[in-house]
């Protein structure tokens, strides 16, 4: 289907939003994965979904997959709150939620750039980031 729309329509541009990232592949070339209003992880649609780096992609990534509800890298909650409420009203607004947070999460979120393909919001990475200057 990628394949037949960059023949057919060359110029175009497709906005896909969903969850199932197992169809988002046949869409585009790029993916933008979104948590809460802010973009967490962005690039090469490859590179994201064979390299994910932000915990909200492994959780997408683990629905997908029908991984077990008890993940390594995010916390599961017995209820379901996911109310706007229920966010962080500063920092990244996943990391009440994420296994790998500490105290710079807290703070005005960041985008590290991993390589030219691929770009994550999340702290744990600020020392893997490489110089593409």
């Amino acid at each position: 289907l990628k394949v037949a729309v960059s023949f057919l329509l060359p110029e175009i541009s497709i906005i896909y939003i969903t969850h199932d990232l197992a169809t988002s592949r046949f869409i585009g070339d790029k993916i933008g994965i979104m948590f809460a209003g802010n973009i967490v992880e962005y690039g090469d649609i490859d590179e994201v979904l064979h390299n994910p780096l932000h915990p909200y992609t492994w959780m997408l990534l683990d629905a997908v997959t029908f991984a077990s509800t008890e993940s390594k890298f995010y916390k599961t909650f017995s209820g379901s709150n996911t109310s706007a409420a229920a966010l962080p009203l500063k920092g990244c607004k996943f990391y009440n939620r994420c296994k790998l947070s500490f105290a710079d999460c807290t703070q005005d979120i960041q985008q590290f750039n991993i390589n030219k393909k691929h770009a994550v919001s999340c702290f744990y990475y600020k020392n893997v980031v490489t110089n593409l200057n």
